[in-house]
């Protein structure tokens, strides 16, 4: 990557440190001692942001004082060295617990996204988050892992579309940082293909990372070891969990073993155990007394690991604070007494009536990500929607039913959102029109909506574009053959992706500004380009449209495709195009030479595409870590 000109340097230095406040660029003091550090940093990215994020907030006498500290290299040529110096006086000037959370991503190999949920809940289970009376352990995280990103010591991953999770990674260099740091201190011991030779008498955390290889070393005492993390290693001969007296964390994500699954019958005895992890990791079954056991128990993740039945007893861990299951693993514990979780993920959810009842004493619930086979009582709907009506802490909801055929639900109008609610989802849920609730007074600070509707009208779509925080928007309609709506420039102002079966127009300039991605409805004799006008959608990277050929001849057909091409080519972003052609139902002459398909009304072709969109964004909700 090229260095920065002195001009975008000095830029990303001041954006960084004092925002949208241009007003420093005036002061010739501020200015003087910029030149100095920009010029130490070499035009490189890294370098300018982690040091700007150090001085942010600090007194401009303090500058000075950073900048000596530092102790920078004599020569420009010395850039690569001089941003090592920037990070390791800036990972000693955090706070001794961001510190303790900073090392501990040693446990993941280089050049790995991790969740951003999973790695709070393991620093939780590690005991690095200091409690605080009246906040939620998780909030205390995640203020922690806010604090790494805009030090710049963490960089967030932003879902790539509608439906996957945000992640994390941490740059190469100050990977490499915490691995020296690591290793001086003993913080953690990492066993791979390159180092499988233990230098330290004493392992408190051993990490395994990507290989092969029958056993882990018959010497190593594992008595003392408080977290064992596996990543991606393969036919591994278990060590015995007996061996383990200490343990607090016990991760395994995408490993496999000599014996064909995980062998959990003595986990029972591992009583200090806060964190189970089994992602993509083959097991047979959990013990049935695992409830009974480890009291401690805060997270257990399963994802992907082929259990097809969690015991009853998990009723039982009342210090659970996370619960993570994927489709194939059915839960049908009583749930009323986890009144401790915070996050739960079920894909197999038991739709007993007792379950929907009980969701209600969950009232410490931030993310609720649940899915269950169909039901046909309106009263379980109406329980459902009672029991979320008491989870005023929740911020992701996310509730959908394995089904071919969505679902007619009205009894969500009765429902009263929490004010803290970021992301909604309802899957094969199908409501008669848009809730009243659903505006930008109610869901002030709501980024990601996935709807399905009857219907929906020009007022609808002109609420949602108040919304001020949505960025994802997902909205199927099914009983609307054609509609078409024109977004205006004050609407929609921070959406970033947008998937809906209506035909969009767009009228003026700077409309849909932030928007990467669309995909929509067009009508081959529709007009306004298509919505791909010059001066909208500036920051437009994919478009899809599905081309409604119906009552059309193949060259009208052909004719607006060249269009949208045209319309693609000469927009300022170049965004590529997909298009895909639905009722082929050609009239007239042209359709002898035409392909031919049966006709296929607008709602059938609809339920097709979102049942398969549907299943892609459950693979993806489900697939990270």
């Amino acid at each position: 990557m090229k260095p920065l000109s002195g001009e975008n340097s000095k830029r990303l230095f001041f954006s960084r440190t004092f925002g949208d406040d241009q007003s420093v660029l005036l002061d010739k003091q501020y200015d003087e001692m910029s030149k100095k550090i920009l010029w130490r940093c070499g035009g490189v990215p890294l370098s300018i942001t982690t040091i700007a994020s150090l001085l942010a907030g600090k007194r401009r006498e303090a500058w000075s004082e950073v900048y000596e500290s530092i102790g920078f290299g004599h020569e420009k040529n010395e850039a690569v060295e001089n941003t090592r110096k920037i990070m390791s006086f800036s990972y000693y000037d955090l706070p001794s617990c961001l510190k303790t959370c900073l090392l501990h991503l040693r446990i993941f190999p280089e050049d790995t996204t991790f969740g951003k949920k999973t790695l709070i809940w393991m620093w939780i289970a590690e005991g690095f988050i200091i409690d605080k009376p009246g906040t939620q352990l998780f909030e205390l995280g995640e203020s922690y892992l806010n604090e790494l990103v805009n030090r710049n010591m963490i960089q967030q991953v932003e879902p790539r579309h509608m439906g996957s999770l945000s992640g994390c990674s941490v740059h190469d260099m100050v990977y490499d940082l915490i691995c020296s740091l690591s290793s001086q201190v003993n913080f953690i011991t990492i066993y791979d293909k390159h180092q499988q030779a233990v230098t330290f008498s004493r392992v408190r955390r051993l990490a395994i990372h990507r290989g092969s290889m029958e056993q882990i070393n018959p010497g190593m005492e594992m008595g003392h070891v408080k977290s064992f993390n596996a990543v991606e290693w393969r036919n591994i001969r278990m060590p015995s969990l007996l061996s383990f007296r200490a343990l607090r964390v016990l991760v395994f994500f995408k490993c496999g073993f000599s014996t064909g699954s995980c062998d959990l019958k003595h986990v029972r005895k591992l009583v200090h155990l806060r964190y189970l992890g089994l992602v993509d990791t083959p097991a047979v079954e959990l013990p049935k007394d695992i409830g009974h056991d480890l009291n401690f128990l805060q997270t257990l993740d399963v994802r992907g690991s082929g259990i097809k039945e969690l015991p009853p007893t998990i009723g039982e861990l009342t210090k659970l604070m996370c619960l993570r299951a994927s489709k194939g693993t059915r839960f049908t514990s009583e749930i009323g007494k986890l009144t401790s979780l915070v996050e739960l993920d079920l894909s197999s959810a038991d739709k007993s009536a007792h379950l929907f009842t009980q969701l209600g004493n969950l009232r410490e619930v931030r993310t609720l990500n649940i899915w269950f086979e169909p039901i046909d009582e309106s009263c379980r709907h109406k329980d459902l929607v009672g029991s979320l009506g008491s989870m005023r802490r929740l911020q992701q909801l996310r509730v959908g039913f394995h089904s071919a055929k969505e679902i007619l639900v009205d009894g969500w109008e009765e429902w009263t959102p929490p004010s803290l609610l970021r992301e909604l989802g309802l899957y094969h849920i199908l409501l008669p029109r848009r809730p009243l609730w659903l505006d930008s007074s109610c869901v002030p600070l709501l980024s990601t909506l996935r709807l399905e509707l009857e219907v929906v009208s020009e007022q609808d779509m002109q609420i949602l574009g108040t919304l001020p925080s949505l960025r994802h928007l997902y909205l199927q309609i099914y009983k609307m053959k054609v509609f078409s709506y024109t977004v205006g420039s004050d609407e929609f102002q921070k959406l970033r992706h947008l998937k809906i079966t209506v035909e969009i127009m767009t009228c003026g300039e700077g409309v849909l500004p932030m928007l990467e991605e669309l995909r929509c409805c067009a009508t081959v004799r529709g007009k306004g380009g298509f919505g791909l006008m010059p001066g909208n959608m500036p920051c437009l990277q994919h478009v899809t449209y599905e081309l409604n050929c119906q009552h059309s001849t193949a060259d009208e057909v052909e004719e607006a495709e060249i269009a949208m091409r045209y319309m693609a080519q000469i927009h300022p972003n170049h965004p590529t195009l997909e298009i895909e052609r639905i009722n082929e139902d050609y009239a007239g002459p042209a359709e002898v030479s035409a392909p031919h398909k049966e006709p296929v009304t607008g709602s059938a072709e609809a339920d097709k595409k979102t049942s398969d969109t549907t299943n892609k964004e459950e693979e993806a909700v489900t697939s990270l870590p």
